[in-house]
């Protein structure tokens, strides 16, 4: 909403504009770097799943592997 220059305003805008865009884009962040923090958190856990499940099927990986190249153990 714009407002006559003089009554409560900065370069025409409301001030209670102002707060309200600004508190709102401050918000927005905080939120963004919340979400951020979130994703950054599930990617490493999900990395030391796969790093768990990987040590857990490598033993029967290099017995299929000596087995496909007639290696028997």
């Amino acid at each position: 909403m714009r407002a006559r220059p003089g009554s409560g305003t900065i370069a025409g805008l409301m001030v209670g504009e102002l707060v309200r865009e600004a508190l709102e884009s401050y918000f927005h962040a905080k939120e963004r770097a919340r979400l951020e923090q979130g994703l950054g958190v599930a990617s490493q856990l999900v990395r030391k799943e796969s790093m768990r499940i990987l040590e857990e099927f490598e033993p029967v990986d290099e017995e299929a592997l000596e087995s496909a190249e007639g290696h028997h153990p």
